[in-house]
């Protein structure tokens, strides 16, 4: 997981402006990208050893990467960047039922390993106290979920991002590419 130079950085004060201009740069971050799948990684808040701040729920998703990167393309995934999963993710929810949501682009061949390793790398990163991970190819998931597009699914990434938390814990893995 790495910081995108191209998404101005917030502010100290989170100015208005600064909220809306952080937004657009990721709209625009996510119009040219193809999306395979969603993957929504859910703490089960209610678990009090699950984490509870945005610095342990940033160091999950980190494990999480890491993990499933080595079960998607081996032991000596780090020599494999182009194999990694891509996409961006962001957060929901922090203070109530706190869940990452993963849009991110698979290759083809990949989506067994990340299917059937996504709630093991998950439930491991989150130290062993539970949690689950729901796999969905996109269309599956723009279908639940009422969105008729690829406008309407970058929408409603938009629309999570309306706590300050969110704005500033959306997160891009490995090196999503265009589509054109």
């Amino acid at each position: 997981m790495r910081a995108n130079k191209s998404i101005p950085s917030l502010s100290e004060q989170n100015s208005l402006l600064d909220k809306v201009e952080y937004k657009q740069a990721i709209s625009d971050m996510l119009n040219g990208f193809a999306y395979t799948h969603h993957v929504t990684l859910a703490t089960n808040s209610h678990n009090r050893a699950a984490p509870q701040t945005m610095d342990r729920m940033i160091g999950a998703l980190k494990q999480f990467e890491r993990r499933i990167n080595r079960k998607i393309a081996g032991p000596r995934y780090q020599e494999l960047p182009a194999s990694h999963i891509h996409g961006f993710v962001f957060v929901e929810k922090l203070h109530s039922n706190p869940h990452w949501h993963l849009i991110i682009n698979v290759r083809p061949g990949q989506f067994r390993n990340l299917e059937s390793f996504s709630g093991i790398c998950w439930e491991k990163a989150l130290g062993g106290v539970g949690g689950n991970a729901l796999v969905q190819n996109i269309s599956e998931y723009q279908e639940a979920h009422n969105l008729s597009n690829d406008s309407a699914l970058k929408g409603y990434v938009i629309k999570s991002m309306l706590p300050d938390y969110a704005v500033e814990n959306f997160h891009v893995l490995g090196t999503p590419k265009p589509t054109h």
